[in-house]
């Protein structure tokens, strides 16, 4: 048993439901979220964001489903894979819909998805599947491209960081100001505290 969240585009939402889940279970619960054609949710937030806010929040797996096809979404899998220190979920479409002749159909075949899924697991996803317009199909050959591999453990990536509603700042070797310019002129107390 376990809670999923998905399919979310605004980080404020995603937080709030996640929210609502930690406080009224115990089970594991995995959120993915989908990704516009520029790397972001459709409210700006990018993939380091996210990582920094679900895992902090105590999301057991974290990723990106729906939207678009797998190559399109690599950047961002990439950006889940460099930060994330739980499993990362990716569930993609089979590409981008488009309505031919009344129908709509997707650009991605099968055997093309299951080949550019394979790769992200090797590069470390750990729980993959697919989203609009897969197929059993596309699932079958999915599970029989990652039969074949070794999953890669997920490892903690000892990364400091904080997130705000669209970014993350990483803490690491050169100094970070964050906040807007300080000027104490005409802020007597202010000027007091930074004195």
């Amino acid at each position: 048993d376990l809670i999923i969240i998905e399919t979310m585009n605004d980080s404020y939402e995603t937080k709030a439901a996640l929210l609502a889940a930690k406080e009224n279970s115990n089970l594991p619960v995995f959120v993915s979220n989908a990704y516009g054609e520029d790397g972001k949710l459709m409210t700006g937030a990018n993939a380091a964001a996210m990582v920094a806010m679900l895992e902090g929040m105590g999301a057991d797996a974290v990723g990106i489903n729906c939207s678009l096809g797998p190559k399109a979404l690599s950047a961002v899998v990439e950006e889940y894979l460099k930060y994330a220190s739980v499993p990362v979920i990716m569930k993609p479409n089979a590409g981008l819909p488009k309505i031919e002749h009344g129908k709509t159909v997707y650009d991605v075949e099968a055997e093309e998805f299951a080949d550019d899924m394979a790769g992200f697991i090797e590069k470390g996803v750990r729980v993959a599947g697919g989203c609009c317009g897969t197929t059993p199909e596309y699932i079958f050959r999915l599970t029989q491209s990652a039969k074949k591999l070794e999953p890669l453990l997920v490892v903690p990536k000892n990364i400091t960081c904080v997130s705000s509603y669209t970014h993350a700042v990483v803490f690491d070797k050169e100094p970070v100001l964050i906040g807007e310019r300080i000027n104490p002129t005409g802020k007597k107390r202010f000027k007091q505290a930074l004195m």
